[in-house]
Parts: C-alpha cells; sequence; structure tokens
C-alpha cells in the first residue's frame, strides 16, 4: 500500500524495539489524529512493540486504549458516547472526533448498500441463468440513499433539542460529507433538493494507492465470535453480489457473441449471393448474340472492329432491334 512519507515514518515507530506507555499514548494520538489514515489500526495493536508494551499496563488503562483504538477500527460515535459516559474510552479532541464521524459515515453507507445487497435475493449461481432482472432506476436510487436527518443522527450532530434543524445542522453536515468524499471515503453526491446523501455503487475509490468498492473498507471486527460472523456474512454476501454480477455480464457477452456470429453468417450469405449474381451477368456478357442487350452491343462492337458487314451507324435501341442514324451535312472544319 503506497502510503505518504509522514503516514509511513508514524507507523514505523510502532514497530520500536521497546514502547514505554506514555510514548505509545502519544503515538495513538497522532494515530487517531492523522488526515490521512483511516483503516489498519487493529494491525497496529498487534505489532510486537505495542503488544508487549500492552501487557504492562494495568488493565484498566489498556482497556481505556485498546477500546478507543478499536473505535476507529470498526466503532462508530454513537458507540463513543455510549463508551463515554462510562469512562470507558479516551475523550477525543475536535480533529480525532471529527475524523470518527467520518468513519462513522462510512459505516452507516456500507449498512445502507449491505441492505441493498441483502434485499437483492435473486443471486445467481452457478449453473443458474446467467442474467438478472434489471431494477428500476427509481427504487435503486431509493435504497441507495441515506437521509440527512438519519445521518446527522446516527453522527450525533443534532442540536440539543435531538431533533434535526435543516437551517442549523444541513451546513456542518455537508461539509462533513463532502470532505469524505474528498478523502476518497465514499463515492456518492450531495442532493440537497430530496435532503439525501446519494451512494453511487459504480464509481471505485482510490485510497494510498488501492482501489476500492465505492466505499473504504473498515478494519475486519474480529473482537468477539458474533462480530467476527457478522464480518463473515458480510464477506459471503459480497461475493454473491459479485458473483451474480459477473454472471450477469457473463450472460450479455454471450448474447452479444451469437449476435455478432448470426450476423456475421447472414452477410458472408449475402456476399456469395452477390459475387454470384456478378457472376452470372459477367458469364452472360461474354456468351454472344441472344444474351441480351449487353450481348448484341457486344456483337456490334466485335463486327467494327473485325471488319463485318455491320454497319457502325446502325445501333442497338433498348428494344434489341437496330436503327440507322443519319450523318449531319453540316460542315467540318
Amino acid at each position: 500500500m503506497t502510503m505518504s512519507s509522514q503516514s509511513t515514518s508514524l507507523l514505523e515507530e510502532f514497530r520500536a524495539s521497546s514502547l514505554s506507555p506514555p510514548l505509545l499514548q502519544s503515538l495513538l494520538h497522532k494515530l487517531l489524529s492523522h488526515p490521512k489514515i483511516f483503516n489498519g489500526f487493529s494491525d497496529v495493536l498487534g505489532l510486537p512493540a505495542v503488544q508487549s508494551c500492552l501487557a504492562g499496563m494495568d488493565d484498566a488503562k489498556r482497556g481505556q486504549l485498546v477500546r478507543t483504538v478499536e473505535l476507529f477500527a470498526w466503532g462508530t460515535v454513537r458507540d463513543y458516547h455510549a463508551l463515554r459516559e462510562k469512562d470507558g474510552v479516551w475523550s477525543l479532541n475536535d480533529a480525532q472526533l471529527e475524523k470518527l464521524r467520518m468513519l462513522s459515515a462510512v459505516s452507516v453507507a456500507r449498512d445502507r448498500v449491505d441492505r441493498h445487497n441483502k434485499e437483492d435475493t435473486d443471486v445467481e449461481m452457478a449453473g443458474a441463468s446467467p442474467r438478472r432482472p434489471r431494477k428500476s432506476p427509481g427504487k435503486e436510487r431509493s435504497v441507495l440513499s441515506v437521509p440527512y436527518a438519519a445521518l446527522a443522527d446516527e453522527l450525533r450532530m443534532l442540536g440539543p433539542d435531538g431533533g434535526y434543524d435543516e437551517g442549523r445542522d444541513l451546513r456542518p453536515l455537508e461539509d462533513l460529507l463532502a470532505n469524505c468524499v474528498y478523502s476518497n471515503l465514499l463515492a456518492g453526491r450531495l442532493d440537497q433538493a430530496s435532503g439525501c446523501f446519494r451512494i453511487d455503487p459504480h464509481v471505485p475509490v482510490v485510497h494510498d494507492g488501492g482501489v476500492h468498492g465505492s466505499i473504504l473498507g473498515r478494519d475486519v471486527d474480529t473482537s468477539s465470535p458474533e462480530s467476527a460472523e457478522r464480518e463473515l456474512g458480510r464477506m459471503v454476501s459480497a461475493l454473491e453480489t459479485f458473483l451474480g454480477q459477473s454472471n450477469a455480464l457473463l450472460g450479455t457477452l454471450e448474447e452479444s457473441a451469437a449476435a455478432v456470429a448470426s450476423d456475421r453468417t447472414a452477410d458472408e450469405a449475402r456476399w456469395k449471393a452477390v459475387a454470384k449474381a456478378v457472376e452470372e451477368c459477367q458469364t452472360k456478357g461474354r456468351d454472344g448474340p441472344g444474351s441480351g442487350a449487353m450481348g448484341m452491343m457486344m456483337d456490334v462492337a466485335r463486327g467494327v472492329r473485325g471488319g463485318g458487314h455491320e454497319d457502325p451507324m446502325d445501333v442497338v435501341d433498348a428494344m434489341g432491334g437496330t436503327r440507322r442514324v443519319k450523318r449531319s451535312k453540316g460542315v467540318h472544319a
């Protein structure tokens, strides 16, 4: 994965031979505030130097640290506020909270796409018909859009009254979503007319040199058997969707190939008929008298060249007979 030199140097510091708890906490604060790093947090926790440092910390501090990093790996702002009430995670600064909101927006969009894929149950398996029924554009737009009010609620960007106020909450929410798009976390567009964010499932995002789907992939949650099962189900669903789309594409290609082969056969038959007609015309032209107007004209021409009795002033008319053309009595120079 291609990363900026600043990101690489920060991650290399976690691979030091030894880390003290204060140094580890300082590095983690930098990591959670970094504007270009949006995944790989669980990998950092698994590094040998980090594991060794965590083993020397007391349970309360270790638990706070791990849960805070896991928030950025697969958690949301809603999880943060729930854990914060129990003093279960660090208190985040503004930059870290903004970054967690962006990652939460990714999770909301991912859940919406997963729901869309789950509702599309007619997945084509091996041996089944390769074509899938085309969805109506209206249905797809409805499923792959997230209302601003729902996003504001999930991202905890509501006012003190707990309700969504467009005049108050619209601008901060759209700024956050625009930042997600420009940071290549989401592929979509803002739709003020309908008050929603529209996810574009056909536009890939490129992050740190890697090409993702329309939504950046977050860390895989394997913290518990339940979460691991959910992640496995998501992977299966994604693979089934890919299989269905591949079968549909294969069916389209096969239909196109069959149409091209049919057109080619028809063209070959047509050209053979044209070649046969041309050959017949050429044969009739060489047959001489009795072969029609062309043959008679050629007879006259051969007679003139051979010194025969035909008068060059006798020309063949359209009905196959001959007529005499009078010479002009005008004065020639």
